[in-house]
């Protein structure tokens, strides 16, 4: 009974991993089984869900040993995890070809008992490649299609001596190594620069640097692959890039059935370097080997090598035809390969909307539709890739709601998971957060994934490049924040802060900010724009010749209504004025349409609004009586920087849950209840908002170091972040003795910016402003427009050559920003339906056309300066109710838009007085701001009215309720509603110190 159970248990043990063999070898004639192969098709054909149930059934019914599967399921988990890359199912695609080499690792010596030919023979027929020929000199070989494997060994049974359990099982031995390296290619790809340190790439490099397999042999060229792509995965490419050239031949001399492989990294490996004329020619070679050794299973490499190669034409040789790839696609749909067919007319159609040829990129483009139709084909990348280029075909004909819808497809499927490049970013957070990383190695990957795409991004990966803009992943930009403190690296937290506020404004906008950068880059100030990067305006407009001539007209149009009346009286001069008004934004619109083109295509773009930040590019920038005071808001903290030219601070905020609920008390300790509420006299009588503001002084500024606010400063530029944004700090009380306690701004002039990288000044002196309007309205409901007319006076004096225009004499046409340098809106402008869709200048049609979203679009520019008092906020009912959701988001977003827009000095209400102390208040703004800067000329109105009575009659929310005493202007209710925006220029020394 013993003997006959040794005999059984060496009978069904594989010595060479200790596994029992493989079961059922008589019911199978092919490893892998027939099924995947007859499967293959339905993935070529692009039946990707058909495709992914079969190979399932497969891998079901594949060898199964002691440890589990056997090598066949290599493949099958392969070509699973192909169809899930192929449908954006990334997480199951990247669980698949991790176990496929996991099995592989089971059994690391098994390319030892392959019994390997002792030489190849050179092929007796060559295929002819229907789409071109190899330019490689070397010999094609003929393979055998299965390879004898030994399975077994030899065991010693006491008694019986040795019993032999040796088997040579015939295998597909070059598919079950192609799906293996198929495997490591795409665990590459879906790990991204988060994989070079896992595990699993460290087993395979010190698994095949051993190189098990028959030494000296013809065979090792597979080992070079297996070696190359190994390395490959730890980022190792210019070790890897010897592997794989050595890879290319068999016996130093034959093309084998894996060389496509070796070809497709070559290839990738010279685009990532910007070599995209030698990255073609590999690329096609790739493609030439896939098809020569005419094995149905090695057709996986085609469909990347031609769109490899199309890409890199595309980007070297635009005006170059290619027939290559309709060559291919023809005999893709002869041989019904759907998938490879719709890819390449696909790809034929962007190079030939490249080059011009616009109707022949349609019929391409419509022709891959036809195909796209059968059976889901369209579905996942091959479907996402069709949108792009189908967006490409509409807006290059004019066609911009097409575009619009193709293009909103494409990044659907992109945002639900199809996008590589965020799926690396979610995985990096995740092992981030499981500390999987050390802070170093996290602050390197967070560093480059959170880039700003680069040229290569926009010319090699386009669309995953769009994508990534409009992708939100503020998280991660969280983690590095906290990386880099962990780090003890204050300066690089500052700047990632301050790209996490870009982000979020970036992810407000159309396109992520692509739009929004274009129209700088084509249309803003030249002092705006590096001198590295102003080649590539030069460029765009080479490579889109009918957008000079439009924007030359748009300018000629503009010109021509400068020289007509900003406001006129008679009914057809107004009919006149619309209707030139309405030809400039048709105008706009076209260019609008041209910026989508350029958008789409393959064209590099730098971020230029706001600006990359540099920390010591920002301390560089200050005088020494000037300091920058930065929040930063992560996850459930508020973090402050005080930032000077020769020092830093940097504490916490205290009980972040309960600043906005201070903030509140002080708002409604001023009057301000709702943004109609009639202010009591007693309320502007009364001190007591004054422990408020202490208090909140005293919580703002709490550094943990000795130096909270210098006395030698005399400027503090305020970036404020979340509800700080209602706060006005200058009214805050600082720390002192009773007698002696100063407001902010009796001490320092103060200003505001959205982002940290508007510190530094722009390279160029003031531009004059010859051309204002002043828009007379009502600033709070029911207010009579000849008071409003009499409140207008005072800046009659100061603004000799301005227009002051009653809201009936001007047209609602959004055209009429780029018509204005300066201009002061005396109107109630509520901001309640989010910051891009007030209208900043009102009107009963409430067209869209007068939304400021629009004003935000070509052509280029709002005023230059834009005063509105009457500008109403959440702080105008104190933070109460709903109108608080917003937690000052919304005035960031709306600060951030009017700077992007070409403002650069806003004065912006955050409630609205209404009455005439804001009338006396901007005229002795206005008379002071030739002379001096902004913030100057503001402290210096504010404190020459502090002891001014107010017009009760003139002040429509006083209400005196037979009180005697008159309120004085200098309580903050008339003052601190004002937020000062300033983006400053270079301006000369005499200038900058006529400080008040």
């Amino acid at each position: 009974m013993q003997r006959a159970w040794r005999l059984w248990f060496v009978v069904m043990v594989v010595l060479t991993g200790g596994n029992t063999l493989p079961q059922a070898w008589a019911q199978r004639d092919t490893l892998p089984s027939q099924l995947y192969y007859a499967t293959l098709s339905d993935l070529y054909q692009g039946y990707w869900n058909q495709a992914l149930r079969d190979f399932v059934r497969a891998a079901q019914r594949g060898q199964h040993g002691g440890g589990g599967p056997w090598l066949d399921s290599i493949c099958y988990y392969a070509m699973i995890g192909e169809c899930h890359y192929q449908l954006g199912n990334y997480p199951a695609a990247l669980e698949n070809f991790t176990a496929a080499m996991q099995i592989w690792l089971k059994y690391p010596q098994w390319l030892l008992r392959v019994q390997w030919p002792e030489r190849i023979q050179p092929a007796t027929q060559v295929p002819v490649i229907p789409w071109g020929k190899s330019q490689r000199q070397v010999a094609l070989g003929r393979f055998p299609a299965r390879f004898g494997v030994l399975l077994g060994g030899k065991q010693a049974i006491p008694g019986l001596g040795f019993i032999s359990t040796e088997r040579i099982v015939a295998i597909d031995v070059d598919e079950i190594v192609r799906c293996m390296l198929w495997s490591m290619r795409r665990y590459r790809q879906l790990r991204g620069p988060v994989g070079t340190k896992d595990e699993l790439a460290k087993q395979l490099v010190a698994t095949f640097g051993k190189r098990p397999i028959r030494p000296n042999h013809w065979s090792g060229a597979w080992m070079d692959l297996l070696i190359g792509m190994s390395l490959r995965m730890q980022g190792r490419d210019g070790e890897a890039m010897g592997f794989f050239k050595r890879s290319l031949v068999a016996g130093g001399q034959f093309d084998h059935p894996l060389s496509a492989l070796g070809l497709l990294e070559l290839a990738e490996m010279a685009a990532e370097e910007g070599q995209f004329a030698a990255a073609e020619e590999l690329f096609l070679e790739a493609s030439y080997s896939a098809y020569v050794h005419e094995d149905y299973s090695g057709l996986l490499v085609l469909p990347e090598a031609l769109h490899g190669a199309a890409v890199a034409h595309i980007i070297a040789r635009p005006k170059v035809p290619l027939p290559t790839l309709e060559q291919a696609a023809a005999w893709a749909g002869r041989e019904r390969i759907y998938w490879f067919q719709a890819l390449w007319l696909t790809d034929a159609a962007e190079l030939a909307l490249t080059r011009g040829e616009t109707a022949a990129g349609r019929a391409l483009i419509d022709g891959a539709r036809a195909v796209l139709v059968r059976r889901g084909i369209g579905r996942g990348r091959l479907g996402a890739r069709y949108q792009h280029v189908l967006a490409i075909a509409a807006y290059q004909e004019g066609k911009r709601a097409e575009g619009d819808q193709a293009l909103t497809a494409a990044l659907a499927f992109q945002r639900a998971g199809g996008s590589l490049w965020a799926f690396h970013l979610a995985q990096l957070d995740t092992a981030y957060s499981k500390g999987k990383l050390t802070p170093r190695q996290a602050e390197r990957l967070y560093q480059y994934l959170l880039r700003d795409p680069s040229p290569l991004d926009w010319q090699w990966r386009t669309l995953e490049t769009l994508s990534i803009l409009n992708i939100p992943h503020e998280k991660s930009f969280e983690n590095w924040f906290f990386v880099s403190l962990q780090r003890r690296a204050p300066e690089r937290a500052v700047e990632v802060a301050d790209r996490l506020r870009r982000h979020r404004f970036y992810m407000s906008l159309p396109l992520g900010g692509r739009l929004l950068n274009l129209r700088w880059l084509l249309h803003g100030p030249e002092e705006a724009i590096p001198q590295p990067m102003r080649p590539r305006r030069r460029q765009l407009l080479v490579n889109f010749p009918a957008y000079e001539p439009a924007a030359k007209r748009c300018e000629q149009m503009i010109a021509a209504l400068r020289e007509v009346p900003l406001a006129v009286e008679e009914k057809n001069q107004r009919a006149q004025r619309a209707q030139l008004l309405a030809q400039l934004d048709r105008q706009g619109q076209l260019l609008e349409l041209g910026l989508r083109h350029m958008a789409v295509r393959r064209e590099p773009g730098p971020r230029l609004f706001p600006p990359p930040v540099d920390f010591k590019a920002v301390q560089e920038s200050l005088r020494d009586e000037q300091a920058v005071l930065f929040f930063v808001r992560v996850r459930n903290q508020i973090h402050a920087f005080l930032i000077a030219r020769k020092k830093y601070d940097t504490w916490r905020l205290r009980s972040p849950n309960g600043l906005q609920r201070q903030i509140a008390s002080l708002l409604q300790a001023w009057g301000n209840l709702d943004r109609h509420h009639k202010v009591k006299a007693e309320t502007l009588a009364s001190q007591q908002w004054k422990t408020a503001a202490t208090t909140l002084a005293a919580r703002i500024f709490a550094s943990p170091s000795h130096w909270r606010i210098d006395r030698e400063l005399k400027e503090l530029i305020v970036i404020p972040e979340g509800p700080l944004w209602y706060l006005p700090l200058e009214a805050l009380v600082l720390p002192g003795e009773e007698d002696k306690q100063q407001l902010l701004i009796q001490r320092y002039r103060v200003r505001y910016l959205p982002f940290l990288s508007l510190v530094v000044p722009l390279k160029r002196g003031p531009r004059p402003l010859p051309r204002t309007l002043v828009v007379l309205g009502t600033m709070v409901p029911g207010q009579p427009p000849e008071q409003v007319q009499r409140l207008a006076q005072p800046m009659e004096k100061v603004l000799p050559e301005a227009t002051f225009a009653p809201l009936s004499q001007l047209v609602p046409a959004g055209s009429l920003a780029p018509l204005v340098d300066r201009m002061v809106v005396l109107h109630e402008v509520p901001l309640s339906k989010g910051p891009y869709l007030w209208s900043p200048i009102p009107h009963p049609d409430a067209l869209p056309t007068n939304r400021f979203n629009y004003w935000m679009q070509l052509p280029w520019g709002v005023p230059q300066e834009l005063l509105f008092p009457a500008f109403q906020t959440a702080a105008a009912s104190g933070l109460r109710g709903r109108s608080a959701q917003g937690r000052g988001d919304e005035l960031f977003l709306l600060s951030a838009a009017l700077m992007a827009s070409g403002a650069q000095t806003v004065l912006l209400g955050r409630w609205a007085p209404g009455g005439a102390s804001s009338a006396e208040l901007l005229a002795e703004y206005l008379a002071d701001a030739t002379h001096a800067t902004p913030p100057q000329a503001w402290r210096r109105a504010v404190l020459l009215m502090q002891e001014t009575p107010v017009h009760v009659e003139l002040e429509p929310r006083v209400d005196l309720d037979g009180q005697d005493a008159v309120p004085r202007v200098g309580h903050p209710f008339f003052w601190a509603n004002i937020l000062l925006l300033d983006r400053p220029t270079r301006l000369p020394e005499d200038r900058e110190a006529l400080a008040p």
